[in-house]
């Protein structure tokens, strides 16, 4: 009777490990940072998710007054992800969130359908679905 051989199971034991570690590390990364939220719009029929985030202090009176109503706002910034990327791996991997925090804007975070974009390249997940990312823009 032959026992079974236990060549190669220390590297396969190392890899379980690693990529163990690697997914445990990632599940972090999958969420806001603080004082981001999720949320959701319907474009052209479609459910777009993105995330924003608002400043926590108010912005200068003086400068972001509505004059009719006297109430006060931030300005946008969208930050888009590249292709393959999301909402949440463009607020993390730019720190924008932090420089909105500073600067006084709201930072927007979309996601595109299939991580890509129809950006009239009529090439990709999203252009061969005729997706409305100029109307996702307009919406936020």
């Amino acid at each position: 009777m032959t026992t079974p051989s236990r060549r190669g199971s220390a590297p396969t034991t190392c890899l379980v490990l690693a990529l163990s570690a690697l997914t445990a590390l990632s599940a972090g990364c999958r969420h806001p940072q603080d004082g981001t939220v999720a949320d959701s719009v319907s474009v052209d029929g479609r459910s777009r998710t993105f995330l924003y985030h608002v400043p926590s202090t108010p912005p200068p009176p003086a400068e972001t007054a509505n004059e009719s109503t006297g109430a006060t706002s931030y300005p946008l910034v969208i930050h888009m992800h590249g292709r393959l990327g999301d909402g949440i791996s463009e607020e993390k991997h730019t720190n924008m969130t932090d420089l909105a925090e500073r600067e006084g804007f709201i930072g927007a975070y979309p996601d595109g359908v299939d991580r890509s974009w129809h950006d009239k390249r009529e090439s990709g997940p999203a252009a061969e679905k005729h997706v409305a990312d100029v109307a996702l823009i307009r919406a936020l």
